[in-house]
């Protein structure tokens, strides 16, 4: 479906570029955990910094954008802030876009099994994302779809 399109190409393009939160000061990680929600609330299951995304106009512009995904009231939403640090004076709520609706259930589960490394080998370095991500959407009469993600690293 055109939401597991989404997703991946967004996980796929995950950066590791903390942003700041609206008072200037407190620094949001790049990708913030994934926690349960069962709707109702403002707070996106899933929120991280992603690039590669097409650059119009203004040249100065960053191809990084902050999204995010929630479950509220029954609706899958698709969230993008206008800027990734939500300084004083810029707008701080994000666009929101539906998704799927008659969901039950959304939650993402970080995969951080990190591959074996043959001895006398140096692990990879981690930038402190996640390897990949298991998502877990339950739509009312259709079931329960699970997915896998990579996570850009």
């Amino acid at each position: 479906s055109l939401t597991i399109l989404r997703k991946e190409d967004d996980l796929s393009q995950t950066r590791n570029r903390p942003v700041r939160d609206i008072d200037g000061l407190t620094v949001i990680n790049a990708f913030i955990p994934p926690a349960m929600n069962t709707g109702g609330q403002d707070e996106p299951v899933l929120e991280f910094t992603r690039g590669g995304t097409a650059i119009t106009g203004d040249g100065n512009k960053s191809d990084m954008q902050r999204v995010g995904y929630r479950l509220k009231d029954g609706v899958l939403q698709r969230l993008v802030w206008p800027a990734l640090d939500r300084a004083p004076g810029l707008q701080a709520k994000p666009l929101e876009m539906t998704l799927l609706k008659n969901v039950e259930q959304f939650t993402a589960t970080l995969k951080d099994k990190a591959p074996a490394v043959p001895t006398g080998s140096t692990p990879p370095p981690s930038n402190g994302q996640p390897r990949a991500i298991e998502i877990l959407i339950s739509i009312t009469g259709k079931g329960e779809f699970k997915r896998v993600f990579l996570i850009n690293s």
